[in-house]
């Protein structure tokens, strides 16, 4: 299967440590890419170029558009926004949580140290 993932962004990094991500969690045999178009028109070039089976809506903000771009290219397109809401809804109902240990301990600092802090919810910078 290959899987392709759009995030629309505008910084190189961000776009590989999504890739990075994908492939990570990609079953064996599942070639997974991620790529940052900021148009439409980018989207169908890379999904007919590349022959992609299915496309993962990485950003939010495309929440709403995934059966019109099913439509238009004969693949299915995954909302992230869903895909986690139901994700998430899958784990608390069978009583899961995430491990502790191994690959999922506790991992080094986020170096997003610029990213805001909610006061509101409690939070100190």
């Amino acid at each position: 299967m290959r899987i392709l993932i759009l995030n629309p962004n505008t910084s190189e990094s961000m776009t590989a440590e999504i890739a990075v991500a994908a492939r990570a969690a990609a079953a064996p045999g599942t070639d997974s890419a991620a790529a940052s178009y900021l148009s439409a028109v980018g989207v169908m070039d890379v999904v007919a170029e590349d022959g992609a089976d299915l496309i993962c809506l990485g950003c939010a903000g495309m929440a709403g558009v995934t059966e019109a771009i099913s439509a238009k290219l004969g693949v299915p397109a995954v909302d992230g926004v869903g895909a986690a809401v139901a994700l998430a809804q899958a784990l608390v109902g069978l009583g899961l949580t995430t491990s502790k240990v191994g690959a999922l301990a506790e991992g080094p600092p986020n170096p997003r140290t610029y990213w805001p802090i909610s006061t509101a919810l409690g939070m100190t910078p």
